[in-house]
């Protein structure tokens, strides 16, 4: 099992506990940071603080209360970046609809689309953090560890997977519904600049 948690999840569904085993992390955190620095070396320097998030929009990931924060937060250079899928969830899209209004009348939140795996250094070298706010318990929270890999500050919710990240350097746990919390961590972020850069192949191994 990649996490704690989800470990927990199978042992309660009453698989024997001694049957399962903790992964090691999943991710080459080596070769995403060599392949992000690549990337960096090529960017522009610009002013503004880009937030990220990948993967698919759908209600239980968080990402349209997120951008709401992020509007929130009134800030003149912060901005979200969505890269991921919009698509109905389970037939219904409205609230992929409502993500998309409000991106449309708000300039700061820019929906990126869907992307291949080989454009992730990409992607993460043009970010200054990520935002993992999920709602429901994550079994791991992939995206969380690779922008670590990266040198990312992760603002991820306090749930799940994503909760083992306690403690780690460069992350703030926030309980998924607080909306308060979520604003002055955004805002905090943006004012010290916390997100531009950590030590790059930031470990993380899941707690045994």
């Amino acid at each position: 099992m990649p996490s704690r948690a989800a470990l927990e999840v199978f042992v309660q569904a009453g698989v024997p506990r001694e049957r399962l085993t903790l992964a090691p992390d999943p991710i080459d955190a080596a070769a995403i940071a060599s392949a992000v620095e690549r990337e960096r070396a090529g960017n522009p320097p610009r002013s503004e603080f880009v937030l990220g998030v990948l993967g698919a929009v759908q209600p239980s990931k968080g990402v349209l209360e997120l951008a709401e924060r992020v509007l929130a937060c009134a800030s003149s250079n912060l901005a979200l970046e969505i890269h991921g899928p919009r698509e109905s969830y389970h037939g219904d899209r409205r609230y992929v609809d409502a993500l998309e209004e409000l991106a449309r009348r708000s300039p700061p939140i820019r929906l990126m689309g869907p992307f291949r795996h080989a454009e992730l250094a990409r992607i993460l070298a043009r970010l200054d953090a990520l935002a993992v706010p999920s709602r429901w318990n994550e079994v791991f929270g992939l995206a969380a560890r690779e922008a670590l890999a990266a040198g990312l500050t992760v603002l991820a919710s306090n749930t799940g997977g994503l909760s083992e990240l306690a403690g780690t350097p460069g992350v703030v746990l926030l309980e998924p519904e607080d909306s308060a919390a979520w604003i002055a961590a955004l805002r905090e972020i943006v004012r010290t600049k916390a997100g531009v850069h950590l030590p790059l192949t930031n470990s993380w191994r899941p707690q045994r």
